[in-house]
């Protein structure tokens, strides 16, 4: 496990994102409940609680995929709260999902439509752009990044089990060029050879400078890959620190690693 102390600290004191007392109400209860937090530009903050905590929508808030009922968002001093998922994504906050969704033939062709995405054009010149021999072979070069089978570029999106369709996912995700990055159980059925190459390339995206938050079960890839931790219970935040220090707190553990 790399040690805190020889990982790179955010590349500037103020943060790159901010959450500001979120509050989303549901019918069946809270599902946040005045959320706040800081991400730093090149730092991994992993979020982690109980089914039902609020991870997935918060990452969801953030992302502009929901309206919070209260609080704010802000990328880099600017308020993103009245912006939607499309504006927010051209505004360098990107999230993949935990069951990606494409309008796409294959892999290859998923990540070259997000990279026409990053201006604002018609459908139709943003497919005939993916066709340039640009974007395909930059759109190679992120899923080899994202740890997609080369003989898999080309193959039907309908035929990848669900880990390989989140490598594509990822993929399409930095292929907008994000500042912040959001990922939704990114290790999930991975393996740990897999988790070690996924750890690998985020703490590498962390040391270029974006800022990430990630969602995940797996406490061993939690404690490979994150500089701060988050305990989200009930949608509220419970603990935050080291994940030895999050794990040591008495909701944590009845929350649910004594579950």
């Amino acid at each position: 496990m790399t040690t805190a102390g020889s990982r790179p600290g955010p590349v500037a004191d103020s943060p790159l994102l901010s959450v500001v007392d979120v509050t989303l109400r549901f019918e069946t209860g809270a599902g946040l409940a005045g959320v706040s937090l800081d991400i730093g530009a090149g730092t991994v903050t992993a979020i982690i609680g109980p089914n039902g905590a609020g991870k997935t929508t918060l990452l969801d808030v953030i992302a502009g995929g929901r309206r919070s009922d209260i609080g704010r968002v802000l990328l880099d001093g600017t308020d993103l709260t009245g912006v939607g998922a499309d504006d927010r994504a051209r505004a360098g906050i990107t999230k993949t999902d935990q069951v990606p969704t494409f309008v796409a033939t294959d892999p290859r062709d998923a990540v070259a439509l997000a990279l026409g995405s990053l201006r604002r054009r018609p459908p139709g010149l943003r497919r005939i752009a993916t066709r340039s021999s640009g974007a395909r072979t930059t759109a190679d070069t992120l899923l080899h990044q994202a740890g997609l089978a080369h003989e898999l570029f080309t193959e039907p999106l309908a035929q990848l089990g669900l880990a390989d369709l989140r490598r594509v996912d990822l993929a399409r995700a930095l292929a907008r060029q994000p500042r912040v990055l959001l990922l939704d159980e990114p290790a999930s059925g991975q393996g740990p050879v897999r988790h070690d190459v996924l750890a690998a390339l985020l703490r590498r995206l962390a040391r270029q400078g974006l800022g990430i938050v990630v969602v995940d079960h797996d406490l061993g890839f939690i404690e490979r890959v994150a500089d701060t931790v988050i305990a989200l219970d009930g949608g509220a935040i419970v603990a935050s620190g080291t994940l030895a220090t999050v794990l040591a707190h008495p909701r944590v553990r009845a929350g649910f690693l004594e579950a």
